[in-house]
């Protein structure tokens, strides 16, 4: 792509703790100014500061706050952070293009006036877990161009968008690789993401590995995630790290020989993918998003919501390591499909084009 943009993203906060949504995000941007874009990230920080009343201390208190954050990230110092209790455009740079991120940016980005540039909405899930379906179907009509990250994602807003583009969520696959040889790996070495979110299905999976426990009193259980630890996980076998960092988690994902997911509903699920992009055999529970990187050739897949499937899978590949072996092999290799760099380019193409 010849021509260089600028390029604003506007996401809902600046979270102090690694998210999914707003890690892919990063990623864009980082590899945005590494090919000579400007890139600009609008966050609010209303709600980082609501017990402050007046504005003006809030805005002082945001530039504080985004010199600091996000720690977990490696955001490039040329991207500009700019934080703003405002949720409007009183902070908004004049740009080529800006990306709404989410519902609650949705509305927001499409008020904008047009020195803020083209309009764009990444979906990355159907958000629906703080608005209504209605509410989160009307911001995919708002005339934006929309891009979402799955291909049942796409299929839910091509009905309200016909124009819909898709551009499935990237691995950075410099930092998310095979580091340690997949045959040395301890069978009995199991990972899997900590959450609080229903969606997420962990009560399920902490079933299926007591039920793992019962044939396999000695696996290891290494959970890492934003939360807090709960009694639920306070146990001897499980291990639990917080807020790792990329270059953490690649070494946590290649200590791990099998990385479970008992997720119900989710747009994508990244951790499942780089797991498999570092060598773990997944076995995951086959909600919508796993089907964009993940298959029966490819990982261990068992219905929604059945914690004695997923055991019985997880104890399939303890007792059968040529199985285990061949479908790391395999989600290693497929993952690399998913490369930031391809995602990029297709990025530039898609905004390029755009109206």
């Amino acid at each position: 792509m010849g021509e260089k943009m600028k390029i604003t993203f506007c996401l809902p906060s600046l979270p102090d703790v690694p998210v999914g949504g707003f890690k892919v995000v990063f990623e864009y941007a980082n590899s945005l100014v590494e090919r000579g874009h400007e890139v600009s990230i609008v966050c609010f920080t209303n709600q980082k500061f609501n017990i402050v009343k007046n504005y003006a201390i809030k805005y002082y208190l945001s530039q504080l706050y985004k010199h600091f954050y996000p720690k977990w990230f490696p955001l490039d110092q040329r991207v500009r952070k700019i934080a703003t209790p405002y949720r409007n455009e009183t902070h908004f740079p004049d740009s080529d293009i800006v990306f709404a991120t989410a519902v609650n940016t949705a509305e927001i980005v499409y008020k904008l006036p047009k020195r803020c540039g083209r309009k764009f909405y990444l979906i990355q899930d159907f958000e629906n877990w703080s608005f209504s379906d209605e509410e989160v179907y009307k911001t995919y009509q708002m005339g934006m161009n929309n891009i979402v990250v799955s291909q049942w994602l796409y299929e839910l807003v091509s009905e309200f968008d016909p124009d819909v583009r898709l551009l499935k969520n990237p691995i950075d696959t410099r930092n998310f690789s095979v580091i340690n040889k997949i045959e040395e790996r301890n069978p009995l070495e199991i990972a899997m993401l900590y959450h609080y979110g229903e969606h997420k299905g962990v009560p399920i999976a902490l079933e299926a590995l007591s039920l793992v426990r019962q044939q396999y009193p000695d696996i290891h259980v290494t959970m890492f995630g934003a939360c807090e630890k709960r009694e639920e996980i306070d146990k001897e076998w499980i291990s639990y790290y917080q807020n790792q960092t990329a270059l953490q988690l690649r070494n946590l994902y290649n200590n791990t020989a099998i990385f479970v997911c008992a997720s119900i509903n989710e747009g994508f699920g990244l951790t499942g993918a780089e797991s498999m992009a570092c060598g773990c055999a997944l076995v995951s529970t086959a909600y919508k998003g796993v089907f964009e990187y993940a298959s029966n050739e490819n990982a261990m897949l068992s219905p929604i919501n059945d914690s004695y499937a997923l055991a019985e899978n997880i104890i399939r590949l303890i007792k059968d390591k040529e199985l285990r072996f061949k479908l790391a092999y395999k989600g290693s290799e497929d993952l690399k499909a998913f490369s930031l760099n391809l995602a990029v380019d297709k990025f530039e193409k898609i905004i390029e084009s755009s109206k």
